[in-house]
């Protein structure tokens, strides 16, 4: 039978970008995300039109009919923009992620900050998950969060499609992306899918810097280290999904003598992942009112929420992390430089992306070498297509809603 790949969101767009894979009365899904937050009132039909969900209302209404036997989706990582529909799905369809994946959604669900879902199952990286004619593989990556994977599925007619997940060569460790572009191109794809975020900027600035750096990860690190000698408070303002990340930061803060102290949600986590942490938490082991006396003897981690309390502090030292607000298209942005301008603090960006760069996006595409090639996940999808054909592979841009059959 024919599989036919549809590709229903996030082509030209950062996030939300979902594919459906279809043959037969079976039909599969890779990422389940949105491309931006919906608004309350807004009902299914106001938020198909509107991009944020895909035109699928079957799986949004309740007791809808549906055309297929077989159903699934399979998550490359938990960010908001890869998961945020699964809150909408009716239908009470397996739910496929990698361990790592699984282990920390259930920590969010069990913290508030996600919703339970009721069909959740974790797949060990390398093991094969079978749904109808299809046989699904995780492949461990690198990204800026836990878990997080490059997915592979194959049809009964030995058609194989590579959905990249967000990916970076320079992390802690590209010997995952060699793995899983090694394995992939053993069998030429039909089919890879590949993120083009970095190729949505025009600038070197931020996240999507073009740097050197060979470990952005461990610069952020340093980065941080070279900021616990200051008499000022040092805030940091981490993205608290990146659990690698929250106790990297741990452990050098502990091992200068300047521990940080953690609202309970992100000790939550921490204590989660790595059981033998002992972080402190704010207004448990430690009052701010401590902290306001001795400013020199901690470091606060500060979510937007909470950044009023800085305004106690002279001329605090803020190390934005990849936190929330991300950055100025965000409107909280604004309110949050203005407030840090109130309170005289000096705001530093500290972020490490979780993006690869344009020259690394191409390596692993030349790499896997598939048959076609498309870009996604990106404002500039046609861009990365140019330079994904300068390096002599076939690309393509896929409209909304297209369908490609194998």
């Amino acid at each position: 039978m024919t599989t036919k790949a549809k590709f229903l969101n996030g082509l030209n767009t950062i996030g939300g970008n979902i594919v459906s894979f279809a043959n037969n009365k079976t039909r599969i899904f890779m990422d389940f995300g949105v491309p931006e937050d919906s608004k309350a009132g807004d009902s299914i039909t106001s938020l198909i039109e509107k991009g944020i969900l895909p035109d699928t209302p079957e799986l949004f209404t309740e007791n809808a009919r549906q055309t297929y036997d077989q159903q699934a989706i399979f998550i490359s990582h938990l960010h908001i923009d890869h998961i945020g529909a699964l809150k909408f799905l009716k239908p009470q369809l397996p739910i496929y992620m990698s361990a790592q994946s699984k282990k920390l959604y259930d920590d969010l669900i069990q913290a508030g900050d996600e919703l339970p879902i009721a069909d959740l199952q974790a797949v060990d990286y390398g093991q094969m998950v079978k749904i109808g004619p299809f046989t699904v593989t995780f492949f461990q990556s690198d990204h800026d969060v836990i878990g997080a994977s490059a997915i592979e599925v194959v049809d009964d007619q030995g058609h194989h499609f590579v959905h990249s997940g967000d990916l970076r060569y320079n992390g802690p460790y590209p010997q995952r992306l060699d793995h899983w572009t090694q394995a992939v191109a053993q069998t030429q794809p039909d089919l890879f899918l590949i993120e083009g975020t970095s190729f949505s900027f025009d600038d070197d600035k931020g996240d999507h810097a073009q740097a050197a750096s060979t470990n952005v990860e461990a610069d952020l690190l340093q980065h941080f280290i070279d900021k616990l000698p200051s008499n000022h408070l040092l805030a940091i303002n981490p993205y608290p999904r990146n659990v690698e990340r929250l106790y990297a930061l741990e452990m050098a803060a502990n091992d200068f003598g300047r521990p940080i102290v953690w609202e309970s949600f992100y000790a939550g986590l921490l204590k989660q992942f790595f059981p033998k942490t002992r972080p402190l938490v704010l207004g448990k082991d430690i009052d701010l009112s401590q902290i306001i006396a001795y400013p020199e003897n901690y470091v606060l981690q500060n979510s937007y929420d909470h950044l009023d309390y800085l305004k106690d502090f002279y001329k605090p030292i803020f190390l934005q992390m990849n936190g929330e607000p991300l950055g100025d298209y965000d409107p909280r942005y604004q309110l949050q430089q203005a407030k840090l301008t109130q309170f005289a603090a000096e705001f530093i960006y500290a972020g490490a992306s979780g993006h690869a760069t344009q020259a690394d996006l191409l390596k692993a595409a030349k790499r896997v070498h598939a048959k076609l090639t498309i870009p996604w996940h990106s404002f500039k999808p046609e861009i990365e297509a140019a330079a994904l054909r300068g390096e002599g592979l076939t690309a393509k841009i896929a409209s909304k809603n297209e369908v490609i059959s194998f």
